[in-house]
């Protein structure tokens, strides 16, 4: 799934400037160009300087149509995702 390769590359580039600086980026834009030439247009990820973790969201095609959100467990290409359900 592309959503899950963008967000694994943006995760991956995370780790990477960790590993370089020792602080989490205080916000996704500080790892262009260095750790990832540009941020993925999709999906839109909602990052958390805290522990470095990212969340996303999407809608799969019909006829599954209710919203799927993924989040990362903490700075890794782990994900827990589930279906919003009403």
């Amino acid at each position: 799934m592309k959503y899950r390769r963008n967000a694994n590359e943006v995760v991956e580039a995370i780790q990477d400037y960790k590993h370089d600086k020792g602080a989490w980026p205080a916000s996704l834009s500080a790892l262009t160009p260095t750790y990832i030439r540009a941020l993925p247009d999709t999906p839109r990820m909602e990052y958390h300087p805290y522990d470095g973790s990212v969340l996303y969201h999407f809608i799969p095609q019909w006829p599954q149509l209710r919203p799927v959100y993924c989040q990362s467990v903490g700075a890794t290409t782990e994900w827990r995702c589930r279906e919003k359900t009403v």
